[in-house]
């Protein structure tokens, strides 16, 4: 293999690599953030079912009694804050758009293997060459989209993804 391919071919495994460290990273955080999104409208249903029992405990307890109100309005707090939890941080809607961002990482990774076997690794010369270079462009052009779209999701994914790697020895070091 002459040094232009094998310079080629080493961009191309380091952004394979760097794909797939990103898949997992918005898998996890979207698996994290669905969780939580699940939690939130479990205690919302769970707690607004007890505050639909508030008028049956004022009349079996009375109507103005501390031990009705108090803990009503404990729950009526809980159900608020969960609910503007949910409302600020879009928990469901962001994991849905995570998990479809680690999708489209891990479909490009297969695009650009099946893509490097039709091209790169079944031609010869500078064809060879001019094929690894397309990839290469390919795979860049995914991994800026998928990072700008991560952050609008508010996710700084470039942060998470240099915290994998030993220091000092950052990828794409030319």
């Amino acid at each position: 293999m002459d040094y232009r391919l094998r310079i080629l071919q080493d961009g191309i495994a380091q952004r394979q690599h760097e794909l797939h460290n990103i898949a997992s990273i918005l898998a996890q955080t979207a698996l994290r953030r669905g969780r939580l999104a699940a939690a939130a409208k479990v205690v919302t249903i769970a707690f607004g079912a007890i505050a639909a029992t508030q008028g049956v405990a004022a009349k079996l307890l009375g109507d103005g009694r501390a031990v009705v109100l108090v803990p009503y309005t404990l729950v009526g707090l809980i159900i608020a804050a969960v609910a503007g939890i949910e409302a600020a941080f879009k928990l469901e809607s962001r994991s849905a758009e995570l998990t479809l961002l680690a999708a489209e990482c891990q479909s490009t990774i297969w695009q650009i293997d099946t893509s490097w076997q039709q091209t790169v690794g079944t031609v010869e010369g500078e064809e060879r060459v001019t094929a690894a270079r397309a990839l290469l462009s390919k795979q860049d052009a995914t991994l800026a989209e998928i990072q700008k779209r991560a952050a609008q999701l508010a996710l700084n994914i470039t942060l998470e993804v240099r915290e994998l790697y030993e220091p000092g020895e950052p990828p794409a070091a030319a």
